[in-house]
């Protein structure tokens, strides 16, 4: 028991200012090379609110998504997954009409109109899909004509974009 009162303890300062300048006496932290400016120069504290202009940003994809919204209402029905990072079918529109205008091809609307016949696809696909939830219940049958219908369509479509003759079991005249 003895021992442990004669072993010295260092002395403690309870004051942080006292603490503060021990440390920097002693050579183990150094003063910031900035203090000196900070202290010399106070700047005058930010307020956004009291501002002329609040503080807006506007996104350059937001005019071009609503004018895609605006012509494809159903895609504000699209689900997005939130696990992914492919973005919507707005902002992918939106992405591609913003790479037109950087690749300075066309203007504003003929760049909507590129970039529309670019994603024909997945815009037929959404557009499918709304008809498909808007149509009733009681009619899969006809749902389903009109499916295949379509791709019929795309079919023929796609033939005479090849130049074929358009009917199958026909021979042409050199045949």
């Amino acid at each position: 028991m003895e021992f442990w009162r004669l072993v010295q303890r260092p002395q403690r300062h309870h004051n942080l200012v006292v603490k503060l300048m021990r440390d920097l006496e002693s050579g183990y932290f150094a003063v910031p090379r900035h203090y000196d400016v900070l202290a010399s120069y106070r700047t005058e504290p930010l307020m956004p609110a009291k501002a002329a202009i609040p503080a807006h940003v506007e996104l350059y994809e937001k005019p071009l998504m609503r004018r895609f919204l605006k012509a494809y209402p159903e895609a504000k029905a699209e689900p997005v997954a939130l696990s992914s990072f492919r973005p919507s079918t707005a902002r992918r529109f939106a992405h591609r009409e913003a790479q037109l205008a950087t690749q300075h091809v066309g203007k504003g609307e003929s760049r909507f109109g590129i970039a529309e016949r670019e994603m024909a696809e997945p815009l037929a696909e959404m557009r499918r899909r709304a008809l498909g939830e808007l149509a009733s219940a009681a009619s899969p049958l006809e749902f389903m004509q009109l499916q295949e219908q379509e791709q019929l369509d795309a079919g023929m479509a796609a033939l005479a974009a090849q130049g074929g003759s358009g009917a199958p079991g026909r021979l042409g005249p050199g045949r």
